[in-house]
């Protein structure tokens, strides 16, 4: 492992690897800022924000999809445009935090608690909007869907879960436990990765909600 720049990040979240543009994308929640890395090397890019980044996503396109206060926002740094998408449901419960594209045209995010509150697991696409996936969560952390299961964290229950996932349908089914720090005494689950890469958004399906291309 080695260190990538000299530059220090708040609170880093949501690393993301476009293998089509050779570019790394990354948050600094406490700072507001996404950031980016062209060819994974320095030097640092940044464009702020207007409100804390937890989570983004690849689209296909060159926009990406961020989790900000108030709802899903399409973010394009060359124009340094920022578009509501769509607003939270109120079951989110507040706003969301992490998030990631299944591969299907569809994202997976859910809920932001730093002290302990209500929560859930959300999917949503841009023709059926939001479906609620799971209930009963602290803090949602590290989404990922690998084929048709996808797999959460719960960093308040020190757990991560794994379900039967239809990206269509927008369900989440039969979750079981794939590790529980709480009884080992590791901490709680914070940021999953696959060793799959996933496909991002289409990009016609990422237009603000103010002017959606169907």
């Amino acid at each position: 492992m080695a260190r990538v720049g000299d530059f220090t990040l708040t609170w880093g979240e949501s690393l993301r690897w476009d293998e089509r543009t050779s570019r790394l994308w990354f948050v600094d929640c406490a700072t507001q800022t996404l950031h980016w890395l062209d060819g994974g090397e320095p030097p640092l890019h940044t464009m702020k924000l207007p409100s804390m980044a937890a989570g983004i996503a690849l689209t296909e396109g060159a926009e990406l999809v961020a989790c900000l206060d108030d709802g899903l926002h399409v973010i394009d740094v060359d124009s340094e445009r920022v578009e509501l998408l769509a607003p939270y449901p109120d079951g989110m419960h507040g706003r969301a935090n992490d998030m990631d594209a299944d591969g299907a045209g569809n994202l997976v995010t859910g809920t932001l608690n730093i002290t302990p509150g209500p929560g859930a697991y959300w999917w949503w696409s841009s023709s059926d909007g939001w479906r609620l996936l799971d209930d009963g969560i602290g803090n949602a952390n590290g989404p990922v869907v690998v084929d048709h299961t996808l797999v959460f964290a719960d960093t308040q229950a020190a757990a991560v879960y794994a379900y039967d996932y239809d990206p269509d349908a927008g369900t989440a089914s039969n979750r079981r436990t794939l590790s529980d720090h709480g009884e080992v005494g590791e901490g709680g689950g914070e940021g999953l990765a696959a060793d799959r890469p996933q496909v991002g958004l289409p990009a016609a399906k990422v237009d603000p909600v103010d002017d959606r291309v169907d």
